[in-house]
């Protein structure tokens, strides 16, 4: 069975299309393992031609609504205005959160949608624990299969052991979402933790979706983790429609709290989990600003809000926080917020690369496969 394609499905990013932003700068993003965290954003390039100023104010009830029905459910979908003005939008939750939790993260949301996104006519913010998504009615559609956005941990694993346990870990959550296994009310039957020897993986779907293609989504995304990952022994794959994420442990999962290998748990050992995959996947990973063409609809896709600091051949590094408060590292919470250079020659690239380390890492954290920041290199 094939993937609706509803009103609803706003967002094509396909990484496709690099524009270099600022005469040949680059900017490097990653993100901390919080639920309340950015990930991604898409925003679409076409803004509200709205002088009466109707589309606006369709698009702030609608987020006041969402928020609102956030602190019921996981899901939830809904409309605002009166066509040719109408506005739809959904929200998501991880299967995992509470009704609190959930509130909190989408509350998060409609402002920082604004300030990223303005007055776009579609956008998706995505933060760890949940994303919220509108469009314009007669908004362009795209399959549930979509792919969105990928990261992949930095440390390998070696071996048939973790392939298989991999496998066989992706094939128990491909049936655990169609199953209903794990979550509360509110769509999120549709959402799969479990473990298989030494993986821990977890898997959820759109809660508008069928079960069936709920499996068909979350099997397409393990499959795209096994091609782009490969042997990396964490990863996340979102697709438009569904998400999941992995993580390998070579001494066996650990027990957090209660666990959820048949997919039913959804307390805090289980939220723990998500976050520690979260971290895992991101470490290493320094990710692009990306402009994604769709015919004459674009997205802007970036990781983090600010840069912490520009740099180029003659700037030196400080391990220390810099007057503004931004930080290079925090070992407390992993974050590692962004870093801007400006026309940095290819000779001083790796020299720069391994100094970051050093300096605002630390000896002893500077050759963590968790903190590894990858450096590339964009000739203006």
């Amino acid at each position: 069975m094939g993937l609706p394609r509803n009103s609803l499905s706003l967002l094509f990013v396909s990484l496709f299309s690099v524009t270099i932003f600022g005469g040949g700068s680059f900017t490097f993003f990653t993100i901390a393992a919080d639920d309340n965290n950015l990930v991604f954003k898409g925003c679409a390039n076409q803004k509200f031609q709205d002088p009466s100023g109707v589309y606006l104010q369709n698009l702030k009830n609608l987020m006041s609504t969402l928020v609102s029905q956030s602190s019921q459910k996981t899901f939830s979908t809904t409309s605002s205005g009166e066509d040719p003005y109408a506005i739809m939008g959904l929200y998501q939750c991880r299967g995992d959160l509470t009704p609190s939790q959930c509130y909190t993260c989408v509350s998060k949301i409609p402002e920082m949608s604004d300030k990223l996104c303005g007055s776009a006519v579609a956008a998706r913010v995505q933060l760890s624990g949940c994303y919220l998504r509108y469009e314009v009615v007669g908004f362009k559609q795209v399959p549930g299969t979509e792919f969105l956005y990928k990261v992949c941990g930095s440390s390998r694993a070696r071996g048939t052991e973790f392939e298989s346990s991999r496998d066989a870990a992706f094939n128990m959550a491909e049936n655990g979402v169609k199953s209903g296994g794990g979550g509360g009310g509110g769509g999120s039957s549709l959402f799969y933790t479990g473990n298989y020897q030494s993986v821990y993986v977890l898997g959820q779907c759109e809660g508008d979706l069928a079960a069936s293609d709920c499996g068909d989504c979350v099997k397409s995304a393990f499959e795209t983790a096994k091609d782009d990952c490969g042997d990396s022994v964490s990863g996340q794959v979102y697709l438009h429609k569904c998400y999941i994420s992995y993580s390998y442990y070579s001494n066996g999962v650990p027990t957090i709290s209660s666990p959820s290998g048949t997919g039913a748990g959804t307390g805090t050992g289980t939220r723990q989990h998500a976050q520690r995959t979260v971290a895992i996947a991101v470490g290493g990973v320094a990710a692009l600003g990306f402009i994604i063409g769709l015919g004459t609809v674009g997205f802007l896709v970036l990781l983090s809000q600010r840069a912490t600091t520009n740099f180029t051949d003659h700037s030196t590094l400080s391990p220390t926080p810099s007057a503004s408060g931004s930080k290079l590292f925090c070992p407390t919470s992993g974050l590692i917020n962004a870093v801007k250079f400006n026309k940095i020659s290819n000779a001083n690239l790796k020299s720069r690369e391994n100094h970051i380390h050093k300096s605002a890492l630390g000896p002893d954290l500077s050759n963590s496969p968790l903190t590894r920041i990858s450096m590339m290199k964009f000739v203006e």
